[in-house]
């Protein structure tokens, strides 16, 4: 029994051509939820995936972290960290002559050391902290400017002050860096910490910070242009940042990215002095307890999907360094047009399988290797810098790819359900031609060599035989006719074709007076013929049902001549009443019941057929004796065709009855 899938494809008219219409209405769909934002999350989480599973990088030797620790704070005994520590730490670190020091801690109001003595003749140790940024062109302090405003330490210039704000995704989730921005509490435009780190570092290398020129709202250091994330960029829906500079940040992969310090290590000299000059040194936070970090599941760290705020700002900037002086690739993608074309291409793939001519488990292994081919591709790109879609990829070729195999597996299936349909067609018809043929000319020799009314000399005997043996011989011929045709004709005779595509009634007809003639020594005794052979819709027949129909006649009219006993009269009944079709065979010879008993074992192959036609019509099929003698043979079935489950009900049957059958 087919399953519901399989039905589902048997709704298809157009066979592969239907396939190709759903397959375009998937890829419709998928285009049109993805641009609705259903594939965004999947699509972010499997960037962060591609990022994380990258070969581990070579440590970026110019950037060099220095963070406070738990086991610092505990040291210190104190928090925040108060001014002077801070205050003697950044003028220990510019005695190492770094190129560019980045102070990743607010410090817009002072913050005294409760465990320093206050001398009142010496200054104050806020006031020095502050002289210190005010008068140094290598350190560069943070404020916040999103959502909530934080100053930076008073009188710091502006050209030494970036913003330390974190862009969000709707998944709580870092994955862009936004490098510049107006402020929402004036008409000011603010640069972020790490272009103001990056772009003291590379004036060293005689790069300055320009506006792109392919895109000229981004930024750019040389021939090296920072690409701008607009808001429906790779697997981005509707993330309007406006017209400020934004990018992807390419990760840098592996256990140990940067260099990193922690406060005590430095205070005891633990630090060689190479790890410190000509490098981009970031001062901040580590601490646990301190909750500086952000959400990240494309940096492998030792709490995961965490990540230090100073970590954060160490990858955005050597992001930036390294495609500068490097060549490091900056995460791309396509433009719009080219990532639907590529969803289009790869679903009609997957449609494409459909013509694969090769055994269903070869195409099911070709299947999924092709579908990670996408994958791969997808995977690979990030190496070099560029970001496709993959979620909404796999998903219409999966959706597209699975049809095909299931809509190849369906014509497998009916395929060899034709084939062994063929088969018992060939068989019945075989026995049909047998049993309407040779078989009833063999049983008329012998009622009538029983009879008397025939002598058995040698001569009689040898030329009706010769007879017979010649219809046995004709009927491979006849046969191969018949299939010739396509199952456009049916020959009721070795001599004689009638054209299914005539009207039902004139068929019967046909072969009601093709019998009569055939064996007219017979069927001219009857003295009375009666005949109703009005016209039958059979809109809803196919060509089988109604050889099957015209078979039944020539089988009722054969099981006369057979063994209707001293018959007068016949009525050969063919008409439309209400909404039922009736073909009827009635006759007055003496009743079947006397000479052959109706019971279930002694049904003939004949009457199983028609019980079987009558199943498949969803109708009746009936032979029983009448009163006050005779036979009376018919056929009803429905103008409309049978419900499903009636078919269903009634295929069950007949496979019941072939089990019980096939029973010794």
């Amino acid at each position: 029994m087919q399953t519901r899938v399989f039905r589902w494809f048997s709704s298809l008219g157009g066979g592969s051509s239907s396939l190709l219409l759903g397959g375009l209405s998937v890829i419709a769909l998928v285009c049109a939820t993805r641009m609705a934002g259903v594939w965004q999350g999947m699509e972010l989480k499997t960037l962060d995936l591609f990022l994380r599973r990258r070969p581990a990088e070579a440590i970026d030797e110019r950037i060099t972290l220095i963070e406070f620790t738990d086991d610092d704070i505990r040291a210190l005994e104190t928090y925040p960290v108060p001014d002077d520590v801070l205050a003697n730490l950044l003028i220990d670190l510019k005695s190492y002559h770094p190129r560019v020091i980045g102070l990743d801690i607010f410090r817009d109001i002072p913050v005294i050391n409760p465990l320093q003595e206050v001398v009142e003749t010496e200054p104050n140790s806020h006031q020095i902290l502050n002289d210190l940024l005010r008068n140094s062109d290598d350190i560069i302090v943070i404020e916040k400017v999103l959502n909530s405003f934080v100053a930076a330490p008073y009188g710091v210039p502006e050209e030494n002050i970036g913003f330390a704000d974190a862009l969000l995704d709707n998944d709580g989730f870092v994955r862009r860096s936004l490098l510049a921005t107006h402020t929402h509490f004036g008409n000011d435009y603010r640069f972020s910490l790490t272009i103001r780190l990056a772009a003291k570092y590379l004036a060293y290398e005689g790069f300055t910070l320009e506006n792109g020129i392919r895109d000229p709202y981004t930024m750019r250091f040389g021939q090296t242009e920072l690409f701008r994330v607009s808001a429906d960029s790779g697997g981005y829906v509707d993330q309007d940042t406006g017209e400020n500079p934004v990018t992807l940040i390419n990760f840098r992969h592996g256990p140990a990215p940067f260099r990193r310090i922690s406060f005590s290590q430095f205070q005891t000299g633990e630090v060689p002095e190479e790890w410190l000059r000509d490098r981009i040194i970031i001062v901040g936070m580590t601490a646990a307890s301190t909750k500086d970090y952000i959400n990240s599941a494309a940096v492998v760290s030792s709490n995961p999907r965490l990540v230090p705020g100073m970590v954060f700002q160490a990858h955005a900037v050597s992001q930036i360094i390294s495609a500068v002086l490097d060549d490091r690739p900056i995460i791309k993608t396509w433009p719009a047009s080219w990532e639907y074309l590529w969803i289009a291409v790869i679903g009609l793939v997957g449609i494409g399988l459909i013509h694969l001519k090769k055994p269903v488990l070869a195409t099911i292994s070709i299947f999924f290797a092709v579908g990670l081919l996408p994958i791969a591709v997808s995977y690979g790109l990030i190496f070099v810098g560029l970001w496709i879609p993959i979620v909404p990829v796999v998903v219409v070729y999966f959706l597209n790819g699975g049809s095909a195999i299931l809509y190849q597996i369906y014509q497998h299936e009916q395929n060899w359900k034709i084939r062994l349909n063929e088969r018992q067609r060939v068989i019945e018809q075989s026995y049909n031609t047998i049993h309407n043929g040779p078989l009833q000319a063999l049983k008329s020799l012998n009622r009538r060599a029983a009879s008397g009314d025939i002598e058995f000399s040698p001569e009689t005997l040898n030329h009706e035989l010769n007879k017979i043996d010649g219809e046995l011989r004709s009927i491979y011929e006849f046969m191969q006719r018949e299939y010739l045709t396509l199952q456009t004709q049916v020959y009721v005779t070795q001599s004689y074709a009638i054209n299914l595509n005539e009207p039902l009634h004139e068929l019967l007809y046909q072969v009601y007076r093709n019998k009569l003639q055939e064996s007219s020594e017979f069927f001219a005794k009857i003295k009375i013929k009666i005949t109703d052979f009005c016209p039958i819709d059979a809109r809803f027949l196919s060509p089988e049902d109604k050889e099957d129909i015209i078979r039944f006649l020539e089988e009722a009219l054969c099981n006369i001549e057979q063994h209707a006993i001293d018959i007068t009269r016949l009525e050969v009944t063919c008409k439309q009443e209400q909404n039922d079709c009736i073909v009827q065979v009635l006759d007055n010879g003496f009743s079947l019941s006397e000479v052959m008993p109706l019971n279930r074992g002694m049904r003939g192959r004949g009457t199983r057929q028609a019980e079987a036609l009558a199943r498949r019509l969803g109708g009746r099929f009936a032979r029983r004796p009448h009163s006050p003698k005779g036979t009376v043979c018919w056929l009803i079935w429905p103008l409309q065709p049978p419900p499903l489950w009636h078919i269903w009900q009634r295929r069950w049957q007949d496979f019941v009855e072939r089990f019980t059958q096939q029973k010794p």
